[in-house]
Parts: structure tokens; sequence; C-alpha cells
């Protein structure tokens, strides 16, 4: 226990330092000071929004006598959250950590090693909780009139809520890892690996989304109402059975069932987590081991054959190619940055893979999409799509700080610092539209679109990606995170990601609104598109040529 306690310390320490500038100064320490408090006023509205959202249904519900079902609802979005957020995760702290092979050789058993990893991942989900279902716990405990064990009940369940799908995504990993352990190939094998398990994550949502398919048929629902007494929050469930325990407690706080529920909870919860630790003392030790070997290739080539392996190219094709070699072949770039760019498409055919075999609702999509009136709401909000999906990729907000201890190499190298930096907007500019027309390619083949539409969405598509690739570069250039010990701290542990999110959300919204407000007309909405954003990279461009570069220079590791 007391080597738990202390590695838990440890890692502890080392995550929230990552998230700090480790250059002194009162620049730094004013800028370490207001991230948090920007952040925290960013995400208020959509506190808010949920909690308003909870005191709308509950007297709905209230009078059916389902008003667990609000419960119900949150903990299954919020569990399958974490799970999917989970299995990212524990794959970077479990697995790519450089401090894995630190620990290796000391006298620590598998599982304490774990335990630790574990309660430095399971922090990180609180985030997510006090986000999503914060607010529900609050409004409901509000509109109810709860008592204290309400709000005791609460506290104990949202600080065991994500163990089990952390359990699950931990699970998911080790099994992976482990048998994908057994080439010299070791990072495509971890590649491999790791896009296995976002396709077991993904696989789950489906399975879990059917649990609502049967749902509807009117006359079930209606008979599924009917007994009351919280009838459906078993079926809301779906792969999280403990968490109808929990939601049982919280609506039974005032009598002995809820006590009974929540302390069969909190015991589930322990249970799972000692089946996790226990099966990692056969599999994690396993799949961790030659972690950071790598094969390497040797092949003795003619003076003829390496003539025709050199061909001249330009500067800027050059160095993008090296950059995405670089994000395909390093396992956390390649998960963090590279494959959420490939799984967009496959987040848009959940809903209809999981959906009721008859296709309800699909038939009055297809005309949506293809109603004139309309045209313009919709290339305006898949235009924010675009812009929140290549803001979210961290390509470009993270590729100065890829470079790390490394970025002096960029000082002496014969590429000028213009060219360096316009190959990693380019990167994220390939990647965007990687993304961009993979989800264009499921509408076109679920909502059948009229093509103008299509052509629309393309070259504004463009333009958006440019524009959130220049953003995302900007900001890595004036912050950039030089200082880390592993290439996870460098991409999920830095905040230049979160303010690209937060620019990219901002603008996205800014650009749907007015589209449904005054339902404006296609021509309209692309033509401002492309004028208003076409300036913006044209500045956003100008700004790297001058500003950008003299950052640039300035960089020191």
């Amino acid at each position: 226990m007391s080597n738990y306690i202390a590695l838990t310390k440890i890692l502890l320490k080392n995550s929230l330092t990552s998230f700090t500038s480790s250059k002194k100064g009162k620049t730094n320490k004013i800028k370490n000071a207001i991230i948090p408090v920007i952040i925290f006023v960013s995400l208020l509205p959509l506190a808010g929004a949920i909690g308003a959202g909870v005191f709308a249904a509950y007297p709905i519900f209230k009078g059916m006598g389902q008003e667990g079902l609000i419960f119900a609802s949150g903990l299954m979005a919020v569990s399958m959250m974490i799970l999917f957020f989970g299995i990212f995760y524990i794959m970077n702290i479990f697995y790519f950590s450089k401090d894995v092979e630190t620990m290796l050789p000391l006298p620590l058993r598998p599982s304490t090693i774990m335990a630790a990893k574990f309660t430095v991942t399971l922090l990180y989900e609180y985030l997510t909780e006090l986000l999503f279902l914060g607010p529900i716990i609050i409004a409901f405990g509000i509109v109810s009139k709860a008592g204290v064990i309400y709000y005791l009940y609460s506290i104990i369940g949202f600080l065991t809520l994500p163990v089990i799908p952390l359990v699950y995504a931990g699970i998911i990993n080790m099994i992976l890892m482990r048998f994908t352990n057994i080439s010299r190939n070791r990072d495509q094998f971890r590649i491999i690996g790791g896009v296995l398990a976002m396709f077991a994550a993904l696989f789950i949502n489906i399975k879990s989304q059917s649990f609502f398919s049967g749902l509807s048929d009117p006359n079930q629902l209606k008979a599924l109402l009917t007994p009351g007494d919280n009838s459906l929050i078993g079926i809301i469930s779906g792969i999280f059975p403990a968490n109808k325990l929990f939601a049982i407690a919280l609506v039974n706080s005032a009598n002995i069932k809820g006590l009974v529920n929540i302390l069969l909870y909190v015991a589930i919860s322990i249970l799972f987590t000692a089946l996790f630790l226990t099966l990692g003392e056969s599999l994690y030790f396993k799949g961790v081991i030659g972690i950071s070997e790598a094969k390497s290739k040797r092949k003795k080539l003619t003076t003829e054959q390496f003539d025709k392996s050199i061909v001249k190219s330009s500067i800027i094709k050059s160095y993008t190619i090296k950059e995405l070699k670089l994000l395909f072949r390093t396992p956390i770039y390649f998960i963090n940055c590279v494959l959420i760019n490939f799984l967009l498409p496959f987040f848009l055919f959940i809903p209809i893979l999981s959906g009721s075999q008859s296709g309800m609702g699909l038939s009055e999509i297809q005309d949506f999409a293809k109603s004139g009136p309309y045209e313009g709401v919709i290339l305006a909000i898949v235009f924010a799509a675009i812009l929140f999906a290549t803001g979210t990729n961290g390509v470009t907000s993270t590729a100065i700080s890829r470079e790390g201890a490394n970025i002096f190499i960029a000082k002496y190298i014969a590429v000028s610092y213009h060219d360096q930096i316009m190959a990693k907007v380019m990167t994220g500019v390939i990647l965007g539209m990687v993304a961009t027309l993979g989800m264009l390619a499921v509408a076109i083949y679920v909502l059948l679109p009229p093509i103008h539409l299509v052509v629309f969405i393309i070259i504004g598509g463009a333009v958006g990606v440019l524009f959130t690739s220049l953003i995302g570069i900007l900001i890595d250039l004036n912050f950039p995170k030089l200082h880390w010990d592993n290439e996870q701290k460098a991409v999920k542990q830095n905040m230049n990601l979160m303010f690209s999110m937060l620019i990219a959300t901002v603008v996205a919204a800014v650009v749907v609104i007015p589209a449904i407000i005054f339902q404006l007309n296609v021509w309209i909405v692309f033509a401002a598109l492309i004028i208003i954003f076409g300036f913006a990279d044209a500045v956003l461009y100008g700004l790297i040529k001058s500003a950008g570069v003299n950052l640039f220079e300035k960089i020191e590791a």
C-alpha cells in the first residue's frame, strides 16, 4: 500500500506540472492562472444547458413515475464517453508513457504500477464527469428538493462512476497489447493495437445504442412507461448494469432502498477493480516489456538503386511528407492526432447502424437534405462540423510542441522557418481534408444531397480546414510546450489543443446561429464563408510570414 501511495503521488505531481509551463516568469505565471479560468467560463453555457434540460424534463417524467430515467440516461451517456476516451488515456498512460521503462526495473508488482496509473486516469475522468454529470446531479437535487443523503450518495457515485468504464477500457487494452507484442515491429503493432481498441469501443457503443432502438415503437414505449416505478432504468443502463443501482439509490435516497443500492454499487465497483488488477498481474508486464524496441530494416543498395531512390522535390513537399511519416509512425501521435480523422465517418454511421430496422426518420432526413430552403442551414452546419473536427485533432496546435528538446535541429537545417511552418500547416490541411471527405462520403451515401451542395461543402471545407490549421500553428508558436519527457504530454496534456478546440467551437457557433435564425439561402451562406474565411486565411498567412517566423526564431528548448 505504501508503494502505491508513493507512486501515485509522483505520477500526480508529474501530471499536474506537465499542464503548466516549466519556464519561470511573470508572463507564464499569469498564463497558467488565466487558462483554467477561461476554460471554466467557456464551458459554463454547456453545463447550464444540461441543467436546464433536467429542470424541463423532471415534471414530465415524474408524472409518469420515470424520473429515474433522467439519471439513467445521463449515467449511460457519461459512461460511454468515459469508456471511449478511456481507451486513449489508458493506452497512453499505461503503455506509451516513458516512465514505464523507469518503473519496470523497480521492485514493484504489476498491480501496484497499474493501481497508481489507474488512479491518475480516474482523476482525468472526473473532469468529464464534472462537466456532464455534475449539472444533472445538482439540477435534479434542486428540482426534487432532495435531502443531505441524496448529495452524499451523489458524491460517492460520482467518485466511483468512472471505475467500471475504465476497467472495460483497461481490459480491452491489456488483451490487445499483450497479443500485439509478439512481433519485432513494435511501433506498427502498437498502432494496430490502438486501432483495434478504438474499433472495439465503437462496437460497444453501437451495441449499447441498440438498446434504444426498441423504444421507437410507440406501443412498446407505452407498455414500458405504464408500470411507472422507474421501470425503464434497467433498460437504459445497457452494458453498465451497475449504473442502475446508482440511479435507484439517488431516486430512493430517502429510504433504505437507496442505502442498499449504493452499497451494492460500491461493492461492484470494488470487485471490477480487483478483477482488473488481478488480470494485470498476468497480462500487463507481458504487453509492456520491450515497448520501446523497434525493428529496423537494413538493405544494401547498389549505386544505381541509390541514385534511383533519390528524387528531387520541393522543400515544403518533402518536409510535409516527413511530418506525416512522424505522425503515422509514432503510436501516440497516430492515435491522438491521426486516427480521429479516420474515425469521424464511423461516428456518423453509429446512429444508422444502431437504429431500428425500419430506418424510421432516415427518409425525413434525406428529404430535409434535398430541400432547397434549408440548404443554407445544412451548409453552415456541415462547415461548423468541419471546423470543430479539424480544430480538435491537434495536428497543428501541437506541431511545434512535438519537436520538444529537438527544436534546436530546426535552427540549423537548410530549410527556412517559413517553409517549416507551412509544411506543418499543410500536414494539418491534408489530415483535415481526410476527415472532411470521409464525413462527406458518408453523407452522400446516406442522405443523397444535391451535387451543388456537395461542391459547396468541399470548397468551403477546404477554406475552413486551412483556417483551423493556421489558427492551431499560431497558437503553438506563441505557447510551445517543449519540455516534456514523453510524447503523450506533448499532445494529450497540452493546453494549446484546448485553445484550438475553444476557438473552433466559438467560430462554429457564430457560423451556424445566423444561418438558422435568418434561414439564409445556400448561395449567400457559401459566398459569406468563402469571402470571410478566405480573407481570414489571407490575414493569418500574413501573420505567419511576419510574426510567426519571428516567434519561431525566438523559440528555445
